[in-house]
């Protein structure tokens, strides 16, 4: 049994996990306090996340409106080109 996820709750989480880490680093490097550093840490984690779902969720609609509009058939795409006659002149 697979679990399947949608692509937007997967950008999502990666999204916060890099901004989790990103902004704990910076601020170990910053030499501030443990409490000071996992409150900006966790606040970039849930802003990242919802930034992360957003982008996410647009890139599936754009994705799955690409793929509906391919899938139509284009006026004009069922025209007949004319093909020139292989008659020889008599």
């Amino acid at each position: 049994m697979t679990d399947q996820r949608s692509p937007a709750k997967i950008i999502a989480g990666c999204t916060a996990l890099c901004g989790f880490s990103v902004a704990l680093l910076s601020s170990i490097l910053a030499e501030v306090t443990a409490e000071t550093a996992l409150t900006r840490a966790i606040l970039a984690l849930v802003v990242c996340y919802a930034v992360g779902a957003a982008v996410g969720m647009a890139g599936t609609r754009c994705i799955r409106e690409y793929l509906e509009s391919s899938a139509r058939p284009r006026p004009g795409a069922q025209e007949e080109i004319p093909q020139p006659s292989t008659s020889t002149p008599t």
